[in-house]
């Protein structure tokens, strides 16, 4: 009976949901890029149409495709540093890919400045029968810091420098960062007191705090009031760009047991996802308890402060170990930061089907080991992009002698051999 009970607690642990969990850490430790289930020739052309333009069509080829092949061979097998490159990878794994193309075009919302808004959506979901994927983007506020005075015939938006606002003579603009322009109408007599106020530089700072804390000059006043011209209309315009994505996947809990949850990122000049996983960074953070971990996350979407924003990346961004690396290497600007979250429920005998494909397709590399599949993966890839890189740079193919003719060489080549034995070296 005791047996027994062991037996009823170890199928509980190794639940589908927590399963996925283990089954997805376990491989992406000893695959990395395999777990993308890109064929290695796919890959390998894919790089090759990436690497053309930085061949020299004058030059030696062959020589050239060998070097590029060199180059580029081990970040192209290697795991992808890219934030949301691994978010898309986890994604598919756990989703499936049509699930994951109709969660890509969900709409997120943006962490309220407590985080009660994920709180209370995840305590409407029962914990011991949901597995949640949750996928976070953190933004920074990129505005216009830049104001550039220009003539009006001067001024061409199609050519103009984006995410600028142009003074001209009679207009005041702000070109986005996709080339849409804006109008910011103080009217033609007010641009005209504004265009003669200002000197005859061509760029001005529009975030110099001495100018707009203290200005003494016309020039300091008319750019301090073009600054509130366009702070009154923020609203309708999107300057946030994309700084950090990952996900958190929330399987079922057993029991009375509080939520456990992974979070899985890489990060780009710091760590790869398989990185991640080798220093056990999601089970060090799953400790913290996902309610702490929502009110941390919801710090960054209300501070500025360099310190704070340091220390919420070394614990939630670097992998184990590397935290004052991180920390000195990728401090972040001090923009404002949006944190925004989407969610959605997995599968997970799906997820576990997923997997399991994937695992596969890394059965069909030889190689009694995980390093060695890897190892043959990479030398494909290698070798279609070569092939690839020659096919696009129309480089014939040496021909080759016949079978016969070769082991006629081979046996001509043996007999030479011999009799230079036997007579010695001349």
């Amino acid at each position: 009976m005791i047996v027994r009970g062991i037996n009823m607690t170890k199928i509980k642990l190794e639940s589908p949901g927590f399963m996925v969990h283990k089954k997805l850490k376990s491989m992406s430790q000893s695959y990395g890029v395999m777990m993308t289930g890109v064929p290695a020739e796919v890959l390998g052309q894919m790089q090759a149409e990436r690497s053309i333009p930085s061949i020299n069509k004058t030059g030696n080829l062959k020589q050239q495709i060998a070097k590029e092949v060199s180059k580029v061979c081990h970040m192209m097998t290697e795991p992808t540093q890219s934030c949301g490159q691994a978010s898309n990878d986890v994604c598919e794994l756990l989703l499936g890919k049509i699930e994951a193309e109709k969660f890509h075009f969900t709409k997120y919302e943006a962490l309220s400045a407590d985080g009660d808004n994920l709180k209370n959506v995840l305590e409407n979901t029962a914990p011991s029968s949901t597995n949640l994927l949750i996928r976070f983007e953190i933004d920074r506020e990129d505005p216009p810091i830049i104001l550039v005075k220009t003539k009006n015939e001067n001024f061409n938006p199609e050519t103009a420098v984006r995410n600028k606002i142009y003074l001209l003579e009679n207009k005041l603009y702000f070109l986005d960062k996709i080339g849409n322009l804006f109008n910011l109408g103080p009217g033609k007599k007010k641009c005209t007191q504004l265009f003669n106020a200002i000197g005859d530089s061509a760029e001005y700072s529009l975030c110099d705090p001495f100018v707009l804390e203290e200005p003494e000059k016309p020039e300091d006043f008319a750019i301090s009031e073009i600054v509130d011209i366009f702070n009154e209309q923020k609203e309708r315009f999107d300057f946030w760009i994309g700084s950090h994505s990952f996900t958190i996947y929330i399987p079922q809990t057993l029991g009375e047991s509080p939520r456990q949850f992974y979070p899985y990122q890489a990060y780009f000049g710091s760590h790869t996802l398989q990185d991640w996983f080798v220093s056990d960074k999601d089970e060090y953070l799953s400790q913290i308890g996902i309610d702490k971990y929502i009110e941390k996350l919801a710090v960054l979407g209300k501070t500025t402060n360099t310190k704070e924003r340091s220390d919420i990346y070394a614990e939630f961004f670097s992998k184990r170990g590397r935290e004052a690396f991180f920390c000195a290497h990728l401090n972040e600007k001090r923009q404002p930061l949006r944190v925004k979250f989407k969610i959605t429920e997995i599968n997970p005998e799906l997820a576990l089907k997923n997997l399991q494909e994937t695992q596969e397709f890394i059965d069909t590399h030889p190689g009694e080991n995980p390093s060695d599949k890897v190892e043959n993966y990479r030398n494909r890839a290698k070798l279609a992009m070569t092939e690839h890189l020659e096919s696009l740079l129309d480089i014939k193919p040496e021909s080759s002698p016949s079978l016969f003719w070769k082991n006629v060489d081979k046996k001509e080549q043996e007999m030479t051999d011999s009799s230079r034995y036997k007579k010695g070296p001349s």
